[in-house]
Parts: C-alpha cells; sequence; structure tokens
C-alpha cells in the first residue's frame, strides 16, 4: 500500500509552539491552486484551502483545530470563523471598504486588522492597544503566492495564536484577489 503525501514524517501537522517560528511562511501549493500550507522550515504547521472553486468559504487547519471561514454579506464585508468539530461560530470580522476591519473573538478578545503600507500588499494584527502582534508580507516567486509571518516576541503564548495566522492568511488572501477581480473588472469595462 502505497503512503498518501500528507502521512509522510515531513508532512505532520506540527504545533507552532514546537518549531522556529521566525521561519513562518504561507505557500502556494502550485500555481493557480487556492491551497496553502504555512511552514516553519520543512515543517508544516498548518493548511489553508478552498474546497470549491468559485467559493469564498475555506478551510482552515492546525494542530490547534480545524475551521471554516466564510465571507458573508452582499458586498462581502462580514467574515466568520466556525469551529467544524462543534459548529460553534469563534469569530468574526467586519471590515470597511479598505479592507481594514475588527476581529471579535467569542472568548472577549479583539484585534484590529489593516494595511501596514498604502501600495504593497503587507498587513497587521495589532491588540487592543495598538501593539502589532503579526504582520503578513505577501509576494510572488515562480507564480506562485508566499507570504512572510513576522510575530512579536512574546506573542507565542496567546492562545489563539494559530487561529489569528489562519484567519490573517486568509483575509490577505481575499484581499489580493478582489483587488486582481475589481482590475480585470475594469479591464472589461475599458474594452
Amino acid at each position: 500500500m502505497s503512503k498518501r503525501k500528507e502521512d509522510t514524517p515531513r508532512d505532520v501537522m506540527r504545533e507552532l509552539r514546537s518549531v522556529d517560528y521566525r521561519q513562518l511562511m504561507w505557500k502556494q501549493v502550485a500555481f493557480g491552486a487556492r491551497e496553502f500550507e504555512l511552514r516553519a522550515g520543512d515543517d508544516l504547521v498548518g493548511r489553508l484551502y478552498w474546497p470549491k472553486w468559485l467559493s469564498d468559504r475555506a478551510v482552515a487547519i492546525c494542530a490547534d483545530g480545524k475551521w471554516l471561514i466564510d465571507r458573508l454579506g452582499f458586498f462581502r464585508d462580514k467574515v466568520v470563523v466556525t469551529d467544524i468539530s462543534s459548529r460553534v461560530r469563534v469569530g468574526s470580522f467586519v471590515r470597511n471598504w479598505l479592507g481594514d476591519g475588527m476581529l471579535s473573538l467569542v472568548i472577549g478578545r479583539e484585534y484590529q486588522w489593516f494595511r501596514t503600507k498604502v501600495f504593497s500588499n503587507s498587513w497587521a494584527f495589532a491588540d487592543k492597544n495598538d501593539v502589532v502582534l503579526i504582520e503578513i508580507h505577501d509576494w510572488m516567486r515562480c507564480f506562485k503566492h508566499e507570504a512572510e509571518v513576522k510575530l512579536r516576541m512574546g506573542v507565542i503564548s496567546l492562545p489563539e495564536l494559530s487561529l489569528l495566522i489562519l484567519i490573517g492568511w486568509y483575509l490577505a488572501y481575499m484581499n489580493i484577489q478582489d483587488a486582481a477581480a475589481a482590475v480585470a473588472a475594469a479591464c472589461v469595462v475599458a474594452t
């Protein structure tokens, strides 16, 4: 019986606290794929993928849990995060027209999401004191998305850190997709 790719030791999901989190990178698994792996060097820490091609609903997986992340509303301005096993909503995000907004977790914590640089694909989560906790910087390499994840010193102790990183990449990638769709629509209208 042959081993599946997920069964190889390299692809065993590791806890974020057990890896060198200074090397965290989101990597698109293939050109055009709506599937990403969060890696710390060779260690697999998380996955984010969209099971249906034209859907905003994604599955986020890490050693701490498995969640559904989906955008709702006519303008797709609300994001909800649901624990897959219990079907309980664990958080929601409401964005403004720039894509910035507030992530509210049911445990009572709130995090501000914002673009860190005006003309770049860089975003961050900050706490209620405006201290940046997580930064995500996206770029393209060989026609595939890669994103560096930078964590502020001491943030590793946050129990919801893995979830924040997964939601952060979902929000960043959806912003990238929305911008690409707007450019494509403008090109069609202009012709």
